[in-house]
């Protein structure tokens, strides 16, 4: 969706699972989208990218995601996590980061930078 809006931009996507690159490429494709790189593999194992927003939606805890992320992260930039019911108990618990929540019926947000 924000690679839509911002056709400017450049986005990566990153998924393990060669089923989801196969159908995230088809619809990159079939869209025309050359804004969006779509990268088989896990964050913690990329190293040849960097970005000023790092999205995810809820797969893990958020402090694992950042772990897992970080070197990715330029300086100055943000996480937006898309979570769900324990948003508020995983918030409190990124001590190092500014953090904003946002709620919806369905979904609630976390966007995080850090402190440093």
């Amino acid at each position: 969706m924000l690679a839509l809006c911002y056709p400017e931009k450049h986005f990566y996507l990153l998924e393990p699972k060669a089923k989801k690159v196969a159908f995230l490429e088809s619809v990159r494709l079939a869209l025309r989208m050359d804004n969006i790189e779509i990268i088989k593999g896990f964050s913690y194992n990329i190293c040849n990218i960097k970005a000023d927003l790092i999205t995810s939606r809820a797969v893990c805890e958020s402090l694992v995601l950042i772990q897992g992320s970080k070197h990715l992260l330029l300086n100055g930039g943000y996480y937006l996590f898309f979570k769900g019911a324990n948003t508020y108990t995983e918030s409190t618990l990124l001590k190092n980061f500014q953090c904003q929540t946002f709620s919806f019926p369905q979904r609630t947000f976390i966007y995080a930078r850090d402190k440093s």
